[in-house]
């Protein structure tokens, strides 16, 4: 669709200035782009490349010079060539443009054209005509399409029929075969009944072509060209796409109704040589390539594939690098997928223990080894294995840390505290040390704490088990470990043989009582 700019106030000069620049364009580019426009038309359409030309001209001043944007014109070329492609895609959106089909009742099968002809008002009979013509030609391309795909699906039917179909999975079952076959019956009654239809437009597109002829002579005109082109209308003698008296193609294949597509135009079609040819795209020819290529460079390639510094590389370019073709690796490395994977897996683990090896070596790191192992994605003892001199440098230098007088303060305090009931470990915590420092800074204190809690645990022990072994008591787990200050699963971890006598007991009391 044209846009419709409305014209700016423009000066006389400023008008003459863009009707100057506007001539320089067309003088410069006018041959140039109707070349641009020509080449991007159909052959029977070449006609019309001078037309779409101005048109695109006319655009760019109604757009351009009259709406005051003259300025704005730095690539006059260049925008002249997107306007072109507009004028084209509109031309071709266009109803009933450049329609083929074939005209079944005409002797010689020639293709006609579908091209919207318009006559003046002064001829109402040829025009009234030519209307009926064009409305016969597009119920005569619908029939038509309406056939052809009534006839592809038959034939698909047909070929799942075949002995070979499906044979690589044992083919068939006669149950699935009986249903296609239903399917085909009704198939090839469709295709009849739109047959026979297409025939009928057809027979009327003959009728109303010698109305035409007989009324405005053979060689009628409209405003859009021949109704008929020449150099598509002729048949080639011997061209077995076109001629009907050829019944093989060049390949010697019988044209029957089954081994024949029908294209829009109304050529043939092998289709035994098209399969031939997708299943040779389908299947890739061996390449000389395959066979000139050193093992040497084979193995080249594995390694390089194999290597976690060359997983950033893809297999086009460590092709390129031995100087051979992607085509020929996949072909010679059938475990290609794997050798990546490893690499990758190799990458993956590289890069952690070199984030875990900048971890180690940070002269203000605080973090402690787990810590470090966490946050670089590494195993603890993999870290420590694979890193052995890093670990010892971290933990001296969280050896040499200084530590807080008043956090170790504190944490003598947790520790001779007689009440307290914490472990090292979350006194360590609570006072933001690790559990070697608080050993290597307070050793007396941490013996202390660990006798004291030692004796803690003796002390609970006997007295659940004193609890456990009264034979008149009915304690549940959760009184005992409550009495003792303790957890239940903590009193079921030491005082496992214990329970177990405790409540056999209970049962050949609940027993007896019964």
């Amino acid at each position: 669709m044209t846009v419709q700019v409305e014209p700016a106030d423009l000066s006389v000069a400023d008008l003459d200035a863009a009707a100057q620049q506007f001539t320089d364009i067309y003088q410069t580019y006018a041959e140039r782009l109707c070349r641009f426009i020509w080449h991007r038309l159909d052959v029977r359409e070449a006609h019309l490349a001078e037309d779409l030309t101005s048109e695109t001209f006319m655009e760019l001043w109604r757009r351009y010079m009259l709406a005051g944007r003259a300025d704005s014109v730095e690539k006059p070329y260049g925008l002249l060539c997107t306007m072109a492609r507009s004028q084209i895609g509109q031309h071709f959106n266009k109803k009933k443009n450049g329609e083929w089909a074939l005209d079944f009742a005409d002797p010689t099968n020639t293709p006609l054209l579908a091209t919207g002809h318009a006559y003046a008002l002064e001829r109402p009979d040829v025009a009234g005509l030519v209307r009926d013509l064009d409305a016969a030609m597009e119920a005569m391309r619908a029939a038509s399409k309406t056939w052809r795909d009534a006839h592809k699906d038959s034939h698909g039917l047909r070929s799942m029929l075949e002995d070979g179909y499906n044979a690589s999975r044992g083919g068939l079952t006669e149950s699935t075969k009986a249903s296609l076959r239903q399917q085909l019956d009704a198939a090839d009654q469709h295709e009849d009944q739109t047959l026979h239809t297409f025939r009928g437009t057809c027979a009327r597109v003959g009728e109303l072509r010698a109305e035409l002829e007989a009324v405005a002579g053979p060689n009628w005109t409209s405003s859009v060209g021949h109704p008929v082109n020449p150099a598509i209308s002729v048949i080639k003698a011997g061209a077995y796409r076109n001629d009907r008296s050829v019944t093989h193609c060049p390949d010697g294949h019988l044209l029957d109704l089954n081994n024949t597509h029908f294209e829009e135009d109304g050529s043939r079609v092998c289709r035994a040589c098209r399969n031939a040819r997708y299943a040779a795209r389908r299947t890739p020819a061996a390449s000389t390539a395959v066979r000139t290529v050193h093992d040497d460079v084979i193995e080249k390639a594995r390694a390089m594939l194999a290597d976690p510094a060359n997983v950033s590389l893809n297999l086009a370019a460590i092709a390129k690098r031995l100087n051979t073709s992607s085509t020929t690796l996949s072909n010679r490395i059938p475990d290609l997928a794997q050798l990546r994977k490893q690499a990758g897996a190799g990458s993956a683990q590289a890069e952690a223990a070199d984030r875990a090896r900048r971890l180690l070596t940070d002269p203000d790191g605080t973090l402690t080894l787990h810590e470090i192992a966490a946050r670089s994605g590494i195993d603890y003892k993999a870290m420590k294995r694979a890193l052995p001199q890093e670990v010892d440098v971290c933990r001296q230098r969280l050896a040499d840390v200084r530590v807080d007088p008043a956090v170790l303060a504190k944490a003598r305090r947790l520790l001779t505290d007689p009440q307290s009931t914490l472990t090292i470990h979350e006194i360590a915590r609570d006072c933001g040390l690790h559990d070697g420092t608080l050993r290597r800074r307070l050793a007396s204190e941490v013996d202390a704490c660990q006798k004291k809690l030692a004796d803690r645990k003796e002390r609970l022990i006997a007295t659940a088990r004193q609890m456990l072994a009264d034979p008149t008591a009915r304690h549940t787990i959760a009184d005992i470990a409550r009495a003792c200050g303790t957890s239940a699963p903590w009193v079921k971890r030491n005082l496992a043989a214990e329970l177990e006598a405790y409540r056999a007991r209970q049962m050949q009391l609940a027993g007896a009582a019964r």
